[in-house]
């Protein structure tokens, strides 16, 4: 009894083993009506099963399967139409071979405009499509006689056509079959460029300001900031800063406005100095370590004993060290009592005749007497607070030193030529068409650096308190490179409705540091004070981080495909599961900012990120390309 039973189990097992194999044979010979129906149903996403190798490694062996397959598939139908088309095929090979592949012509034709205009590049499907493309236009060719009325043009041309088309495919096919990737399971993100959106250049167009200052192209449009707005640019050495600059100055001069620039080269003057004085400038140099250009006494344009305490804190600057601070105060206040001695006294003034004045003096004592006995009622105030100290001979030493170290810059004979008249002052600007250019040379920078300070500190305050006049612009090229100016930082933000867009040139927020007194503190300020920052291609990560840091974070879509495989007889049954999932990511990653072209700029203004083009001066006016 348990034998025969035996017997029963294991002859059942044998007969469901010979059934599994007769289903896996049969899934096997319908693998390409399975394979045309996923297409159809899931638009091509599908990967067709290989039906007649055991899971193929290699993409040609693959490619010519899924044609197989693609082939029996139009067999299929061939042989279903009946006699009619049997006897076509016997009677005249030549329509059958037009008809199979002129729609594979066309079917790869429609595939490319596909591609390039949906940015889909999956090769399989063109051959998931072909079979589809085939059969239809197969039953096209047997209900319309169209053959019949190509064929009447020759059968020489007909056939060379065909050659022609069968050539074609093979080339294209096999170029299809060499594109495909075993990509399952496989991983897509979508990375759609969201600071080249078109909608976010129309967004940032739209607040363009005519009559502002010129921020770069938009989408192929210039674009313009109000003349309320500060910017920040960045940029290393070569990446086009410079020649951005003079793009702007050429277009700000296209409304006759005055503007200042510094030009520590210098160049800037030499590019635009023809075009401008035709459109009526007066060009101003100001450069104190050379022979040529224009002088300047900035005394001569302090209107107010704050404008002349300003000047002598920023002539003498605080010190890092706290138990500095007496020398530095005192120093100021002999600067400043000097200052108004020799304007009441001597009917004016200039740091030249005031280091004269005091060369005159063997004695400190002597010196305060004088100025106690001034006809000017600030500087007796301030000689006779300092008399108080006058017994403590070290003391009034450590004040006539620190004086005497921060204006060590006189003793050379051209600063102290530019700085003893002035050939213009700070007012023309007021009244239009002026340029200002300050030269202070790299070349020179340790001997100018504290004039400098003063200097641009000094024309800062002017242009605030003078408010009554059109728009001046500050160009501050290579700022970063020279010291420290005096007040930049509070000015920044006190100068939003004085009409004096500024624009600052730096080569990374690093050069930021000295306006801070703790890490990162003197970068954020400045940043935080500027409306627009536009930065040029990057070569220091810390920049790099906080620009990508500023500019946000975005969940993009991440499209996964995993398989699982059912081995079988004659073929292989694969299951492929879709997953979608967001994955947050930087809007612009650091190092893509450091790999943007010549002359493209990332930009942020107002809530709004971009990627434009700082256009320099020589592509928007090619006259000066030509010279």
């Amino acid at each position: 009894m348990d034998e025969r039973e035996n017997s029963w189990h294991q002859e059942g097992q044998k007969a469901g083993e010979h059934w599994r194999r007769a289903r896996k044979i049969v899934a096997s010979l319908l693998a390409p009506l399975r394979t045309l129906g996923r297409t159809l149903v899931g638009g091509g996403r599908y990967v067709p099963a290989p039906g007649w190798l055991p899971s193929p490694r290699s993409q040609g062996v693959r490619g010519l399967i899924y044609s197989a397959q693609a082939f029996a598939l139009v067999l299929g139908v061939i042989l279903l139409t009946g006699g009619d088309a049997m006897t076509t095929l016997a009677a005249d090979p030549g329509q059958v071979l037009w008809s199979v592949l002129l729609p594979v012509a066309v079917l790869l034709g429609a595939q490319t405009w596909w591609q390039r205009r949906h940015s889909d590049s999956d090769p399989r499907r063109w051959v998931l499509l072909a079979p589809v493309a085939i059969v239809a236009m197969w039953w096209a060719a047997i209900v319309v006689p169209w053959y019949d009325l190509v064929r009447s043009v020759g059968g020489g041309i007909i056939v060379l056509v065909q050659l022609v088309i069968v050539v074609g495919l093979v080339g294209a096919g096999i170029a299809a079959f060499l594109r495909l990737r075993d990509t399952t399971p496989s991983v897509e993100k979508h990375r759609p460029d969201l600071l080249a959106d078109p909608a976010i250049h129309r967004t940032v167009q739209g607040r363009s300001q005519p009559g502002g200052v010129l921020a770069g192209e938009v989408g192929g449009q210039p674009l313009h900031i109000g003349t309320q707005d500060r910017a920040c640019v960045i940029g290393p050495p070569g990446t086009g800063k410079t020649a951005f600059l003079v793009a702007q100055l050429l277009d700000w001069a296209e409304s006759g406005r005055s503007f200042v620039v510094n030009d520590i080269k210098p160049e800037i003057l030499e590019i635009v100095r023809e075009r401008l004085e035709a459109k009526g400038y007066r060009l101003l140099a100001f450069n104190p370590t050379a022979q040529s250009g224009e002088g300047y006494n900035p005394l001569d344009d302090l209107e107010s004993p704050e404008a002349v305490g300003e000047l002598a804190s920023a002539l003498v600057p605080p010190a890092d060290d706290a138990e500095q601070s007496v020398f530095i105060e005192s120093a100021r206040d002999l600067l400043d009592a000097l200052i108004c001695h020799l304007r009441d006294a001597a009917g004016g003034a200039s740091l030249p005749s005031l280091r004269d004045y005091v060369a005159q003096f063997s004695d400190h004592r002597e010196l305060l007497r004088e100025l106690a006995a001034s006809p000017s009622p600030d500087a007796r105030d301030l000689a006779n607070g300092l008399r108080i100290m006058a017994n403590n001979e070290r003391l009034m030493g450590s004040i006539f030193a620190t004086f005497q170290s921060n204006l060590r810059f006189l003793r050379f004979p051209a600063i102290r030529e530019a700085l003893a008249a002035s050939d213009f002052t700070l007012a023309d600007l007021c009244r239009g068409r002026v340029g200002l250019f300050l030269q202070f040379e790299e070349s020179q920078q340790q001997t100018t650096a504290r004039l400098f300070s003063v200097m641009m500190g000094h024309v800062l305050r002017y242009l605030i308190e003078h408010t009554n006049r059109a728009p001046v612009l500050l160009l501050l090229d290579e700022i970063g490179n020279v010291p420290q100016v005096a007040g930049l930082v509070q000015k920044l933000n006190t100068i939003r409705s004085r009409e004096l867009p500024t624009w600052l040139y730096w080569q990374s927020r690093e050069q930021m540091q000295p306006y801070g007194t703790k890490n990162n503190e003197g970068p954020n300020i400045i940043m935080g004070a500027c409306d627009l920052h536009l930065v040029f291609r990057l070569n220091d990560n810390g920049t790099a981080q906080w620009v990508s840091d500023k500019i946000g974070s975005v969940d993009r879509l991440v499209e996964a495909v995993s398989a699982s495989e059912d081995p079988g007889f004659l073929s292989s049954e694969y299951t492929y599961t879709h997953s979608h999932s967001l994955e947050r990511e930087p809007i612009i990653w650091p190092h893509q900012l450091q790999q943007l072209a010549q002359g493209e700029a990332v930009c942020t203004y107002q809530g709004l990120a971009w990627r434009g083009t700082a256009t320099p001066y020589y592509r928007r006016w090619p006259e000066f390309e030509r010279r």
